[in-house]
């Protein structure tokens, strides 16, 4: 837990740094022997962080209200400098870095489906959402599409009670 916790304050303070830096097009960071103690957890924890702090919603913002978050950065470069460790560690700190990635795509996900408004993301939408989901987890993950009948029969009838306001089944 204590791992996590550093890579998150780690990710989102590389993260701030760079966004206050305009102009740069590429970075390194050099995390220094120790910081990480080979475990990996660590670095998808920072992964993650780094990569949601860089995150911006902008769906639905038009000329100046686009936030541009380092726009102009191309390439951030990670050095682990402890030889050992990385010697021993790289396939798993490469597969640690690649875990961040896909938390931090999980998070921007679950931001704009809570930040969509009704008009773009209804029942409709999120069915074919959740779809698209399972679909891409190969297997691992399994939708089941409730219609009308379904819930009433499971006893939803607050659910159906919301569902009753909206313009779409």
């Amino acid at each position: 837990v204590r791992a996590n916790a550093l890579g998150r304050k780690i990710g989102a303070a590389i993260a701030s740094a760079i966004q206050n830096e305009k102009g740069i097009s590429s970075c390194a960071i050099v995390l220094p022997s120790g910081q990480i103690d080979g475990n990996p957890s660590c670095l998808t924890a920072m992964s993650a962080a780094f990569i949601e702090k860089m995150y911006a919603d902008n769906r639905f913002r038009t000329g100046s209200n686009v936030k541009k978050i380092a726009e102009n950065v191309e390439k951030a470069t990670l050095v682990i400098d402890d030889e050992s460790s990385m010697a021993n560690n790289q396939n798993a700190f490469v597969d640690a870095l690649a875990d961040g990635r896909k938390i931090a795509s999980g998070t921007f996900l679950a931001k704009d489906i809570v930040n969509s408004p009704h008009n773009t993301l209804n029942s409709l939408s999120l069915a074919d959402t959740a779809k698209r989901i399972a679909s891409e987890s190969n297997g691992f993950i399994e939708c089941n599409i409730l219609e009308k009948d379904d819930c009433e029969r499971l006893g939803m009838g607050a659910y159906l009670g919301v569902a009753r306001g909206s313009e779409t089944p």
